[in-house]
């Protein structure tokens, strides 16, 4: 089928089948919605369902690890380290007091939504702004 182009529009060239236009128009608005859902995505914890975070630590210690939250860096979370609690630094299990600020971390909360599961860290970027570890 040939569809005739007219150089003031790509308009023309839709079917001109009622039925078969307007599924094509239904078909790109659920793509729209589709790609805006997948794009709006946030690294936060949902509070007291388990959830998981990627953000950079700001302080440790023996019993709770506090990371920055967010891209500005100003809000601050606190989650309580347990002795189950999985920790490992660029691969390698390690302790929680091998851990230093600006490591960037991944936690995995338990289901009360304050305690750390897993927390798997990385040395901090080398640029931060690159993003690249070093």
């Amino acid at each position: 089928m040939n569809l005739p182009l007219v150089a003031e529009s790509y308009l023309n060239a839709l079917p001109r089948n009622p039925v078969i236009a307007r599924m094509f128009r239904a078909f790109t608005l659920l793509m729209i919605i589709a790609l805006s859902i997948s794009s709006t995505g946030v690294a936060r914890p949902k509070k007291g369902t388990g959830g998981a975070a990627f953000n950079k630590v700001t302080d440790v210690d023996a019993v709770s690890i506090t990371i920055s939250v967010g891209s500005d860096g100003n809000t601050h979370e606190k989650y309580a380290i347990t002795d189950s609690t999985r920790v490992t630094l660029n691969g390698a299990p390690v302790n929680a007091r091998d851990l230093r600020a600006g490591m960037i971390v991944h936690i995995e909360l338990s289901s009360d939504g304050k305690t750390a599961q897993t927390i798997t860290a990385k040395d901090p970027p080398a640029h931060p702004a690159r993003g690249r570890t070093g």
